[in-house]
């Protein structure tokens, strides 16, 4: 059975990206997969695979020439067999859903973080006002 190739619009859906964004990166980084008998864009899984990875870099906050630089360095990577495209890309998914789990525990903690930060703040504030009223103002200890 032959491999379905995604539509521009498909494969922006599918790696979380607009459209228009999509097409600006094919513009500016050069990304453009085959084109169908009709001239068509179609996106094939190493096309997609690469798309992924361009909006990943971008996420990151990443320039147009490092993506340029690391796309230079997968578009000269050797061509796997089918077999090995359906395991890499089996292995690329549980990556990415562990990343995925990664960036939400990191967001969790800093959240976490956060707060904890705030409410030991609320807690100082609290500790220097009860000191001043017990001890009168010129007793109370000075904040370092």
């Amino acid at each position: 059975m032959a491999e379905r190739r995604l539509s521009t619009s498909e494969a922006a859906a599918a790696v979380g990206a607009s459209p228009n964004t999509v097409k600006s990166w094919m513009r500016d980084l050069g990304l453009a997969p085959p084109r169908d008998e009709a001239g068509r864009h179609r996106w094939d899984s190493n096309a997609l695979a690469a798309l992924g990875a361009v909006k990943d870099l971008r996420d990151q906050g990443r320039s147009y020439d490092s993506i340029r630089v690391v796309i230079g360095q997968v578009a000269e990577a050797p061509r796997p067999a089918p077999e090995e495209d359906r395991l890499a890309w089996a292995i690329a998914e549980a990556v990415g859903q562990v990343v995925a789990g990664l960036m939400r525990a990191e967001t969790d903690l800093a959240e976490k973080y956060a707060r904890a930060t705030y409410e030991v703040g609320e807690l100082r504030a609290t500790v220097r006002a009860l000191e001043r009223e017990l001890l009168g103002e010129a007793r109370a200890p000075r904040e370092v």
